[in-house]
């Protein structure tokens, strides 16, 4: 069952050994910059871990760009 819910950024471990390696090029600032100024358009996908934590399934470079904006407290 799938279902919406907001989460701190802080609570979302990345996925370990996943595929795509996220690297800090010119589309990754300039993905840092349209987060800035207009918000994350599209939610990170993550799941529910057994220790009330979440895990990373899609979303790693804008998961890195919030972090890069210093929004580990924010809601995602």
């Amino acid at each position: 069952m799938s279902e919406l819910k907001k989460v701190k950024l802080s609570e979302i471990d990345d996925f370990n050994n996943h595929p795509f390696k996220v690297i800090k090029d010119n589309s990754f600032y300039e993905l840092v910059d349209s987060i800035k100024e207009n918000g994350l358009l599209t939610p990170l996908i993550v799941r529910r871990k057994e220790n009330d934590r979440y895990e990373l399934i899609s979303g790693h470079r804008r998961k890195l760009a919030l972090e890069e904006l210093e929004m580990l407290n924010c809601d995602v």
